[in-house]
């Protein structure tokens, strides 16, 4: 009996944390400041706001979903140009709660963790950390780039007198990049 209550204990302390998630979510969406909080917080519980969705459990304008992900595509796009690797981590760790319904997911987030790898080399960042989010997270270090056979390649010829360089080449080759 003494488990049984310890377990329904925890069970209403786990319920009551949920409930309070949904309560606050619930507010921002009423208040329009669902955005703020998510940039407040680096975009941390950004996954749990999409599986609270999913689940139903909020209630938000018709279009959000479709807003909120162009949203992030944009935030990615400005957490690469600041080298910003927490928040770049933050939403691609949850990639798959963010975009868990889309039925071609690759031909939408593909080319934009693809592009996010071209936009960190040509705008010669030294950011090791990032690259390797970047490539843990799919982006493709062989796909060709204005006049190279691959983005290392380009890479190569562009990047090389950054300090990092021959760090960041590595660990593209240990990703699957082929030096032509």
């Amino acid at each position: 009996k003494e488990n049984r209550r310890n377990f329904q204990r925890s069970m209403d302390k786990r319920g009551r944390k949920r409930m309070n998630k949904i309560k606050k979510w619930n507010n921002l969406f009423r208040n329009n400041t669902i955005r703020e909080e998510l940039e407040r917080t680096n975009f941390k519980d950004i996954g749990e706001l999409f599986y609270l969705l999913r689940r139903g459990f909020l209630t938000y304008p018709r279009d959000f979903l479709y807003e909120l992900r162009n949203y992030l595509y944009r935030q990615l796009e400005l957490t690469v140009a600041r080298n910003n690797t927490v928040i770049l981590k933050n939403i691609l760790k949850d990639k798959d709660k963010i975009w868990y319904n889309d039925r071609d997911n690759n031909q939408l987030l593909q080319p934009t963790v693809n592009s996010l790898l071209r936009q960190a080399i040509i705008s010669e960042s030294d950011n090791i950390k990032m690259y390797k989010i970047l490539l843990e997270n799919g982006a493709d270090p062989n796909q060709e780039y204005y006049g190279h056979s691959n983005l290392i390649s380009f890479f190569l010829s562009e990047n090389n007198h950054l300090e990092n360089a021959d760090k960041i080449v590595d660990m593209m080759k240990k990703y699957g990049a082929r030096s032509h």
